[in-house]
């Protein structure tokens, strides 16, 4: 009769250390590809809500209002108010999205000035599977050159450059190095219209600044 030999617990050993890293492997692919799968699930929910926040204004003539927070102050954010934009929901969009991991972050949010003519939509602070750059698409703070509109005069200025309400200065959260700034997404739209000729493109509560509240928040 012949008899089979066992495993040495060295062997076993062995054996249990490999599985362990083969795990971890698949653990550190598979968990990568879920926090791409997120950053590009809150991509594609910042393009939907811009189509619906558009959409609201060709309907009521404004950008919808925030849900909790100050008007081109503070943002409104899911972490503070389950409804962060008011009256979009359902007749614009099915819902409104949540961030799927958003932990201690502020989540989704949106900013709009007291008349409404400006916006911008943020994924604060949850972005998992990059570090988002100036040049990214869906960077958080718009980084443009902009020329003064027709019918009045000033240097070109870089948007969220010189910021009025900063002390001229870019806010920390606009600069490629911030943290926030690499873990956030964000789209914007509109701008606040000359109401009057003493409305001045880089005057304080001029065109630029009262934009600037809102896209450099």
């Amino acid at each position: 009769m012949r008899f089979s030999r066992g495993f040495t617990l060295i062997e076993i050993l062995i054996v249990i250390a490999i599985i362990g890293i083969l795990a971890g492997i698949l653990y550190v692919s598979f968990g990568g590809a879920n926090a791409a799968g997120r950053d590009a699930k809150r991509q594609a929910d910042l393009r939907n809500l811009q189509t619906a926040v558009e959409l609201y204004k060709q309907r009521h003539g404004r950008y919808p209002a925030m849900g909790c927070g100050t008007p081109s102050q503070t943002l409104s954010t899911e972490r503070d108010c389950s409804e962060y934009i008011v009256d979009l929901a359902p007749e614009f969009i099915n819902r409104l999205p949540y961030d799927p991991r958003r932990r201690s972050a502020a989540g989704y949010s949106y900013i709009t000035n007291s008349n409404g003519n400006a916006y911008k939509i943020m994924v604060t602070g949850t972005v998992e599977s990059e570090t988002v750059t100036q040049q990214h698409e869906f960077a958080s703070c718009d980084r443009s050159i902009i020329e003064p509109p027709d019918g009045l005069t000033g240097a070109a200025r870089d948007m969220c450059g010189e910021v009025i309400f900063n002390g001229n200065n870019t806010p920390n959260y606009c600069q490629a190095s911030d943290s926030r700034f690499q873990r956030s997404y964000a789209v914007w739209g509109g701008y606040v219209p000359k109401t009057s000729a003493s409305n001045a493109f880089m005057a304080t509560n001029g065109m630029l600044d009262l934009t600037q509240q809102v896209i450099c928040r």
